[in-house]
Order: structure tokens, then sequence, then C-alpha cells
């Protein structure tokens, strides 16, 4: 029985990109001929962490079917048509433009900012949430001292919303593989996909804020590479 599966089909291989800000995306495999079609939306177990997630491409190679699955409905290239706010809190424009997308969104309580006069520019949902989330005052570069941070991505249950990110400790089991301190960045054995990013870890006895997080999982492996800040 596989110990990964996306609905009701069950993986063999892939890998898990967990992201801060933004959609998760996952490269799988699947252990058998049949698959899901292109756009079924379904929950991807990795482990015992469930994500909803969407497939948004689906191939066949050397006898195994793959597919790309990305968080919520994969709806973030969607072309939006430009639209004109005055007077809106920046919350009701990403609201606006998920909706108008096709997917899932929460509350964005964390973006109550007023905006007089906004311009939302036609092109893909992302480059509009990109432009809005700036408004929550988070820089390219953000700071290893930061005790919380607040940014936008999908939940497991497939709504985009605004997050505080306070880095809580995360005390999962593992295994200490190798460091690479140049690059800021750890490789770990892990047992589940239940670390994340915005979250805290002590590996070689020092904690470590991750910022972006890579599981890559196997008939005999399941391991983690985490970039810190």
């Amino acid at each position: 029985m596989a110990d990964h599966h996306f609905g009701q089909y069950g993986i063999v291989s892939g890998n898990l990109e967990l992201p801060r800000a933004g959609a998760w995306t996952a490269e799988v495999f699947f252990s058998a001929a049949s698959a899901p079609s292109k756009g079924s939306t379904a929950d991807l177990q990795i482990g015992t962490v469930n994500r909803k997630g969407t497939v948004v491409d689906i191939a066949a190679d050397y006898l195994q079917v793959k597919a790309r699955i990305v968080a919520g409905a994969g709806k973030l290239d969607t072309v939006l048509d430009a639209r004109d706010y005055r007077g809106f809190q920046a919350a009701q424009i990403a609201q606006d433009a998920l909706r108008d997308a096709g997917e899932q969104t929460g509350t964005w309580s964390a973006l109550d900012i007023y905006c007089a006069h906004w311009t939302r520019s036609q092109g893909p949902c992302r480059e509009s949430l990109r432009r809005v989330t700036r408004l929550l005052g988070r820089g390219e570069v953000v700071s290893a001292d930061a005790t919380s941070l607040t940014t936008w991505r999908f939940g497991d249950d497939g709504v985009a919303d605004t997050v505080i990110d306070t880095f809580a400790l995360n005390s999962a089991a593992m295994e200490h593989l190798s460091s690479w301190g140049q690059e800021r960045l750890v490789f770990l054995g892990v047992y589940d996909s239940s670390i994340r990013p915005g979250q805290s870890i002590v590996a070689w006895d020092a904690v470590r804020k991750l910022d972006r997080v890579l599981y890559e999982f196997g008939p005999t492996r399941f391991t983690l590479t985490g970039w810190y800040l």
C-alpha cells in the first residue's frame, strides 16, 4: 500500500515544494497506470498531512504516469481583466483577484489597508496579488532576526489568505544528514511532511527559521531540504 496519495490514487515517488508565500507545487509519479485527469481536485497526502490541490499537467514517462499538482484550484496563472478601484480596502482587491481567477479566498484581515485609488492591470492573477501584497510591507529580503513576518499563501484546505508567521518551533522527528551554511540550507531525513515554512526547527544545535521547504520522497527515501533566513 502506498504511503502517499492524491485522492484515491497511490503515489510512488515525487517532490513537494512549500514556499513561505504563494502556492505549493508537487511533481509526483503514480504507482499504477490509472491516474486522475487534468483539472482534478483532491487532497494530496504526503505522509499524514493532507493538502488540497489540483492537477495542472499530466503525462506518461517510462511507463509511469506523472502529474504536476498545485495548491488550491491551480488558477493563479489565469489572466484577469483590468479593473479600477476607488475607495476600497486592499483586502477586497486581493479577494477579487482570487475569486475572478476561480480560487477560494479567506478574509485577508492582515491586509487592512485603505486604497484611495488602485488600478489592477490586465495580467495573471499571481501578478495582481504580487503587487497588492507588497502593501504588507514585506521586502524582497527579510532579516534572520525577524520574530514575525506577514505574508500570504494557500492553507491545507486550499484557501488563500494572509498569514502571520511567528516561526514557532516544530519538534518533528528528523535525522541530520548535511548542512551548507553558505547556502543557508539543511538536508534532513524525515518521517512526515509536517515541517513548514514560517516555522523553526533545531538542526545542529541551532534554531533555523524556515523560508522554503522541499520534500523528496520515494520507496526508500523521505528527505527535506530547508532554506532558512
